[in-house]
C-alpha cells in the first residue's frame, strides 16, 4: 500500500490503522505516517544507499535504535571537511592525546545515559497520549446512550484493552530504563571520584 492514509480524516485513519493491525497476513506499507507505523507495523525497512536495512518492532523501536546508532557512530568532523583541509586535520589527529580508559568509560556511560533519558522522555509523551485516549474512551463508556450500538461498544472495548496493555508495557519499559539510568549515574559518580 502506497501512502494509504493520504487524504483521510482522523477517524478514517484510526479505522484503517485498526484494520491493518488486526490483519493476520503480511502487508507492505510505504508511508510517512508515523502514527500508522506505530500502530500497525511490526517491522520497519529503511532503504539507505539502495540497500534495505530491517528493524524489528514498531516506529518507536526504530527511532530508539536509530538514536543508539547515531550516538555510537557519530560522523567525525574530519569527514566533513573539504580536501584542502584534509592534511591539516590529519596532522591535528596525530597531535591529539588519546583519552585514557577511565575518561573513555565515563564518556561511554554518559552517552548511554543520554539515550536512555531521551527514550524515557519519549515514553512519557506516549503514556500521556495513551492515557488521554483511555480517558476519552472511559467517558464514552459512561454515556448510557452509547450502549445502543453493540458493535461500537465492542470495537471501543477492544481498543481500550489494547491501549491499556500498551500503557502497561510502556510503563514497564520506563521503569527499567529509569532504573538503568540511575545505575549509570552511580557508576559515573564512582568513576569520577
Amino acid at each position: 500500500m502506497d501512502e494509504p492514509t493520504n487524504h483521510l480524516d482522523i477517524e478514517s485513519r484510526e479505522i484503517l490503522a485498526d484494520a491493518l493491525s488486526d490483519y493476520k497476513g503480511t502487508l507492505c506499507l510505504i508511508t510517512h505516517d508515523r502514527t500508522l507505523m506505530s500502530q500497525a507495523c511490526n517491522k520497519i525497512i529503511e532503504i539507505e544507499n539502495g540497500s534495505p536495512i530491517v528493524y524489528e518492532g514498531n516506529y518507536e523501536s526504530y527511532q530508539y535504535h536509530k538514536m543508539q546508532t547515531r550516538s555510537e557512530h557519530p560522523i567525525p568532523k574530519q569527514q566533513m571537511v573539504d580536501e584542502k583541509n584534509l592534511n591539516s586535520s590529519e596532522s591535528s589527529k596525530k597531535n591529539r592525546k588519546p583519552l585514557n580508559a577511565l575518561k573513555q568509560q565515563v564518556a561511554s556511560l554518559k552517552r548511554e545515559q543520554k539515550l536512555l533519558n531521551q527514550r524515557v522522555i519519549e515514553i512519557d509523551m506516549l503514556v500521556t497520549s495513551t492515557e488521554q485516549e483511555l480517558s476519552i474512551l472511559e467517558k464514552i463508556f459512561k454515556n448510557p446512550e452509547y450502549f445502543k450500538d453493540n458493535t461500537d461498544l465492542s470495537d471501543n472495548g477492544e481498543k481500550y484493552q489494547k491501549l491499556s496493555l500498551s500503557r502497561d508495557s510502556l510503563m514497564s519499559e520506563w521503569e527499567n530504563l529509569s532504573s538503568r539510568s540511575d545505575e549509570i549515574e552511580n557508576a559515573i559518580q564512582t568513576l569520577e571520584q
